[in-house]
């Protein structure tokens, strides 16, 4: 933990040579952390010698960590990223890239959200020959849930914004030409807009409620709040020794 700590300080002041010898030193120890976060560095390409193949170094690394430690979001985000471009030896695959960005990105890494999102829209076109807004087949609700979290509600930028606009311009059960302020949004993705409660349960009951994300939230809320209880029972062994945790936060 040591070693990986004071690598990631190294990193943050640009220190990468340095970096890399502490995450080098963890990862001989056995460590598959730094083995992902080694693989991390060579996607970013920090302190990475001129003459490396540093994809397929990064590849062969992140792939070392995942076998040997299951779950782990850096090596995770590294394949996922790998698959999406087909790089480093791996050939493009927007279903593999998504398996492995779906974790990375449920564990709060922004980067890793947005180019799920992303994964998610290719590997529908891939899937359908198009984007497909047919209740139950889209990938829209899921793809947009994701870009939010990532980029924040009010972005005004990019292809997701465009496609937000896009939705919203008719009822997505008759397809009717609405005013956008007379619409109702679905309260759980606001991807899917209607003309009137009757459009919104029969586009619900066609197949919606498996393309919206209310299941997700709920499955994201239990993680964080199973992460919240394992983190109150540290602070509660800590203060059972008289070590009281300190707001980082708050200013002096």
């Amino acid at each position: 933990d040591a070693l990986i700590g004071l690598s990631n300080i190294n990193s943050l002041r640009g220190e990468y040579d340095e970096a890399l010898r502490l995450q080098e030193y963890a990862a001989s120890l056995g460590d598959m952390r730094a083995v992902g976060y080694l693989a991390e560095m060579f996607l970013q390409r920090h302190a990475i010698p001129s003459d490396a193949d540093a994809d397929v170094t990064a590849v062969n690394l992140a792939t070392v960590s995942a076998t040997l430690q299951t779950r782990n979001t850096v090596a995770s985000k590294v394949l996922g990223n790998y698959f999406w471009k087909g790089k480093g030896g791996l050939t493009h695959s927007p279903v593999l890239a998504k398996h492995y960005l779906r974790y990375s990105a449920e564990s709060g890494d922004r980067w890793s959200m947005f180019s799920y999102a992303t994964v998610i829209i290719e590997a529908a076109i891939g899937c359908y020959g198009c984007l497909s807004l047919r209740p139950g087949f889209s990938a829209v609700p899921e793809a947009l849930f994701w870009y939010r979290l990532a980029i924040g509600e009010d972005s005004d930028s990019g292809a997701f914004k465009r496609l937000e606009e896009k939705i919203r311009d008719c009822c997505g059960n008759c397809h009717e030409k609405l005013n956008k302020d007379k619409l109702l949004c679905c309260v759980e993705c606001k991807a899917a807009f209607f003309c009137g409660k009757h459009c919104q349960r029969a586009h619900w009951n066609a197949g919606h409620k498996r393309d919206c994300v209310k299941s997700l939230k709920k499955r994201l809320k239990a993680t964080e709040d199973s992460l919240m209880m394992a983190c109150s029972g540290v602070l509660e062994v800590a203060r059972s020794y008289g070590v009281e945790p300190t707001n980082r936060n708050k200013r002096p």
